[in-house]
This record gives structure tokens, sequence and C-alpha cells, in this order.
């Protein structure tokens, strides 16, 4: 079966709009439909904002049940991926506001815990600090072209931005963490 960005906008919006309306019937073969072209998109965008393969494992999962659960409420605009990601990316906001509430022992562990011998937690450290130093939204786009495999027409169509816009925001985004390495290279 191909994966989602490999549809045509039209046939992929069809595709899950058909998918949804059998989930609404509790067809669970549109389940298996709908998980199979969405799989990859999905997981790439919740690794986007989670940033832990085990954490977005669980999301993952409690996507498509959530997903499924709420297929009767979805209201046919030929927005299908938008809904689906406004669901997923809900269930990572509040993944991250129940992690903010619990201290991170592993980060405390790790600080200050480099040697010159083994320097992977500094640059892991250098890394998600050059992530951080972008837009949340910048984020969400090269995750979503990176792992999610996503063109930038269809970013653009999700996140409803124009092209010209995803394609900057991309290119600075990029350029703006190339300077951040290299400065902490110096």
């Amino acid at each position: 079966m191909l994966a989602l960005n490999e549809y045509d906008p039209l046939v992929r919006n069809n595709l899950l709009e058909e998918y949804i309306d059998g989930m609404k019937e509790q067809n669970r073969k549109a389940l298996v439909d709908f998980y199979e072209i969405t799989k990859d998109a999905i997981y790439g965008f919740i690794l986007s904002i989670i940033k832990n393969k085990e954490e977005a494992l669980d999301i993952f999962q409690d996507a498509y049940i959530k997903l499924y659960e709420n297929a009767s409420k979805y209201q046919k605009e030929g927005k299908p991926l938008a809904w689906i990601m406004t669901i997923v990316k809900n269930l990572c906001y509040e993944n991250l506001r129940k992690q903010k509430n619990n201290v991170d022992l592993e980060v405390l562990n790790n600080v200050g815990v480099v040697d010159k011998h083994n320097k992977k937690v500094e640059d892991k450290m250098v890394l998600d600090l050059a992530f951080q130093m972008i837009t949340l939204e910048e984020r969400n786009i090269i995750m979503l072209h990176v792992i999610g495999g996503m063109k930038y027409r269809e970013i653009a169509k999700l996140l409803n931005l124009p092209l010209s816009t995803v394609l900057s925001k991309y290119h600075r985004a990029i350029k703006r963490m190339k300077e951040i390495l290299k400065e902490d290279m110096k």
C-alpha cells in the first residue's frame, strides 16, 4: 500500500474521508487501511513534537484509538488531514503538559556528565539547543518533511500555510540551525 505522501492530494483526501466514514460505522478494515496510509506521517509528526521514541510510540497508539473513537465527529470539509493532525497535536501537547509537572531525572543526571572521550550527550544537547532556537512551526515543518516524508505542498495544506511560507520557513530554520551548530564547533 502507498504511503500518505505518495497520493495526489485530492485522491488522498477522498481515501481518508472514505476510511473515516468506514470507521464511523465501526469498520475495522477501514481502520487498518487508514493506518497503513497515515502511519508514517502521523508518527513523524508526533516525533517532531515529543522528541522521544518510546513516548512517541505510546502517543502513536493512543492517536489511532482516539481517531477511531472520534471518527463520528468528523465533518466532511475536504480537510481530513487537518482534522487528523489536530487530534494528534492535542494528544502530544497533553502529554507534554503531563511531563512538565514531573521532574525529568534523566536530564538532571546528564547535566555536566560529559567526558572528553564521549561527546554524545554534549552533541545531543547542542542539537537540542539548536532545535529550540527555531519556532515550533519551523520545527514541525522540518520534522514533517524530514521524518514524516511529506512534500512541501502537503505540509502547506496540512498547516494551512502558503507553499512559499513553508519553503522559506524550512530553509530559514535549517540555515539558522547550521549557524548555531557552527558557532558551537568553534
